[in-house]
């Protein structure tokens, strides 16, 4: 079996056990597997579903100042936030 045929035989058989509700041990004895190699499998396979993000490059982001408040102090605070918003 290759590395391809493999990933989807368990890609299946993980969305087989989040899908059916059942516990680890009932879904694992049903495939003929192990917890371990089910955990061993979401673990490695996480993430691979999921869209990638458009460039990994960093990114300039606008920012604004308040200009009274430099003016009142030396110092210039900055908050910044990541992620969605």
């Amino acid at each position: 079996m290759t590395q391809a045929e493999l990933r989807e035989v368990w890609s299946t058989r993980i969305n087989d056990y989040r899908a059916s509700g059942e516990r680890v041990a009932t879904c694992c004895e049903r495939h003929q597997v192990t917890p371990r190699q089910l955990w061993y499998w979401m673990r490695k396979l996480k993430g691979e579903d999921e869209p990638k993000q458009a460039t990994d490059k960093p990114q300039w982001v606008p920012l604004q100042v308040d200009k009274s408040t430099i003016r009142r102090s030396n110092a210039l605070a900055c908050q910044s936030r990541f992620g969605k918003h």
